[in-house]
């Protein structure tokens, strides 16, 4: 199968005359191959907060119902000086005093953006989560936001493994998920994404390919305008900064044949500025593996960050897969918990979950360094 690479001249073209080229390496003041979160005592909280969201109250305490003290409005940055121990509420400087904030209000990155030895992840298997992110990469989701993309906000595109209700959604609120000592890191990130785990996608249903994501014939009416695909509509109605990509069950055909849709696809989504993590599957209802394949080709050459899901299953019995071969074998997401940790929904919820906290770290730019203007 021979990959070519036009997107990536043409990305890099694009950023070129549009005034966001890459900074050379020798003189980045950030490590973007490897900038991921540290573990949350080796935090330095002074860093620096942008808005995100088009205005709110910094208030009294780190309580919805408390008094405002300032407002605060899209792209302001503010320093941050405390936090609440599950880093949901930060406590930022105002003009004239200090006011809470929700984190998921916002960016937070400076000094929050530190290398994260890849060692740090124990029983995740080496190569599952994208622990460097390329230039085009980070390119691309610095584009989004500029384009008023949300980050706060990710989108999932996939089949029925992903419309199921055991994905993702146990992390809302005060839900079913025991993070434990391990990967107690990760609340951050689930308060970053409130409001996207439990969403109901439009571009995530039973059966759905990536020629279904495509194709206005599946779009939902009651949220979707005439002509308009799945996945425009989802892109358009959540705005997110990232998509979780999902696919390769329903897809039939070989590699040759899939190649141009996926091709589509990810060409879209790019061009909507959002950047997507491609996940590998869990099954090989193929035969041959050439799906996951492709998968992993394409994300290699488009140099985007790749979760790969299958080889996290691989250590488990019958690869995480119930009977027939296509579903996963049901686990909550207890993390603590060693039945829980041989199940492949646990690690579906798991690994999804590092590999957000693991692009969104290495991908957020530097207010100090790029200015506020994202916004």
């Amino acid at each position: 199968m021979r990959l070519r690479r036009p997107l990536t001249l043409l990305l890099l073209a694009g950023l070129w005359l549009a005034g966001l080229r890459p900074t050379p390496a020798s003189a980045q003041t950030r490590q973007p191959a490897l900038l991921l979160r540290a573990v949350a005592d080796s935090v330095n909280p002074a860093s620096q907060f942008v808005v995100a969201v088009s205005s709110a109250y910094a208030r009294q305490s780190a309580d919805p119902a408390s008094a405002p003290v300032f407002s605060v409005f899209l792209g302001q940055t503010y320093a941050v000086i405390e936090r609440t121990s599950d880093d949901a509420w930060l406590l930022v400087q105002g003009p004239a005093a200090a006011g809470w904030l929700p984190q998921a209000y916002g960016v937070e990155a400076g000094a929050r953006l530190t290398a994260r030895d890849p060692n740090a992840l124990p029983r995740v298997p080496a190569g599952v989560i994208p622990l460097r992110v390329s230039a085009v990469a980070q390119a691309v989701y610095e584009r989004g936001l500029r384009l008023g993309r949300n980050p706060a906000a990710f989108s999932k595109l996939g089949d029925c493994n992903t419309e199921n209700g055991r994905f993702l959604d146990m992390f809302e609120a005060a839900g079913d998920y025991r993070l434990g000592a391990r990967y107690s890191y990760l609340r951050p990130t689930l308060a970053r994404f409130q409001g996207s785990f439990a969403r109901e996608s439009l571009a995530a249903k039973s059966g759905f390919s990536a020629a279904s994501l495509l194709d206005p014939t599946w779009a939902d009416p009651a949220f979707c305008g005439a002509g308009e695909t799945p996945l425009d509509c989802e892109l358009r109605i959540n705005n997110p900064s990232l998509a979780l990509v999902m696919l390769g069950t329903h897809i039939p055909g070989r590699a040759a044949e899939l190649e141009p849709t996926m091709r589509r696809l990810l060409d879209t989504i790019l061009a909507a500025g959002v950047l997507p993590i491609l996940a590998t599957k869990a099954d090989n209802v193929e035969g041959d593996g050439h799906v996951n394949d492709l998968i992993r080709a394409l994300a290699a050459e488009y140099e985007l960050p790749l979760w790969d899901f299958w080889a996290a299953v691989q250590p488990l019995p019958a690869g995480g897969l119930a009977l027939d071969g296509i579903h996963f074998t049901y686990g909550r997401s207890y993390f603590d918990d060693d039945w829980a940790m041989s199940r492949g929904w646990t690690w579906r919820n798991l690994t999804a979950l590092l590999a957000l906290d693991a692009v969104l770290y290495a991908a957020t730019p530097d207010p100090a360094t790029l200015g506020t203007d994202y916004y």
